[in-house]
């Protein structure tokens, strides 16, 4: 099969506009070039992608699944293109994306965004951990700049240790009542399972009920609120960053292993001058390895 990699621009462009003329704008192309770029791609999938309906375009079924595969491929080529063997972090607008949760991008994110004045034009963006990536680490790893996460998760690519941490307990008040009898609040990544520490819990015998689930780690001492019956296990380090008198910080009830936060990255970022650079940016923003 003969496939024109020139096609892939004007494919999503097309998907993601649903209008011939405003997908031409997109990639400056004319109106009749982009609809003869159409005709090629129906040809090439055999289904009309884009269907008129009640007086616009709609996407076909093959269309929709195409849509997130032509973002995921442009990101992909673009990532291939911007490679160096050198890097010079304050002439480059290079955009790196790292995947960590809300609680890791409150440790590092100040200091990074710090060491980040030295290079004006670089971005990072920070992703919300994904749900998936214990399933398919290589695709999500080949796929962006950097995943932080605690050890455990990934294994079989190569990391580096960036912090140590510990699991306390957060109420809304001070009064010395047993806290595996209260509601709890936890945190989950999408999966509406809560994160390890407080699944591992109902594992080992400890039978906690859990009143509300966050996608967020940073949203949990918001919920807490005043509420005398409610507790939550957070992290020390994010503990410390809480305004002063208002939530107490208790030692948790249960015996849990400390938290070892690191950083992945893909084999083939390795060497990637770039990747190297954010690596060290990163490692360098990260707190004392033992508190």
């Amino acid at each position: 099969m003969d496939i024109d990699l020139n096609l892939l621009r004007p494919l999503h462009a097309l998907l993601t506009e649903r209008n011939v003329t405003r997908a031409g704008h997109r990639v400056g192309v004319s109106q009749p070039a982009m609809s003869a770029a159409l005709r090629r791609l129906r040809t090439h999938y055999g289904d009309p992608l884009l269907v008129r309906s009640g007086g616009e375009l709609q996407l076909t079924r093959l269309g929709e699944l195409l849509l997130h595969r032509t973002a995921e491929a442009l990101a992909a080529a673009e990532r291939v293109l911007t490679v160096q063997g050198d890097f010079d972090p304050g002439s480059s607008t290079r955009r790196f994306t790292v995947i960590a949760s809300d609680y890791a991008v409150a440790v590092i994110g100040a200091a990074l965004a710090t060491s980040l004045r030295a290079a004006p034009g670089v971005t990072v963006e920070f992703r919300q951990h994904l749900d998936n990536a214990d399933d398919d680490p290589e695709t999500i790893l080949r796929d962006n700049d950097l995943v932080i996460l605690p050890r455990g998760h990934l294994d079989g690519f190569p990391s580096a240790d960036l912090w140590q941490d510990r699991w306390v307990c957060l109420t809304g008040d001070d009064e010395p009542a047993d806290l595996t009898t209260r509601r709890w609040v936890a945190a989950h990544h999408g999966s509406g399972i809560p994160l390890a520490p407080v699944a591992r819990l109902s594992e080992t015998g400890h039978h906690i009920r859990i009143s509300v689930l966050a996608q967020s780690h940073l949203a949990l001492p918001m919920i807490l609120g005043s509420s005398g019956d409610l507790v939550a296990l957070v992290q020390q380090r994010l503990a410390d960053q809480l305004p002063q008198g208002t939530l107490t910080v208790r030692e948790s009830p249960f015996l849990i292993p400390d938290l070892h936060e690191a950083m992945w990255w893909h084999p083939a970022h390795h060497d990637d001058a770039g990747n190297r650079w954010l690596r060290t940016l990163v490692a360098a923003s990260a707190p004392a390895l033992r508190r």
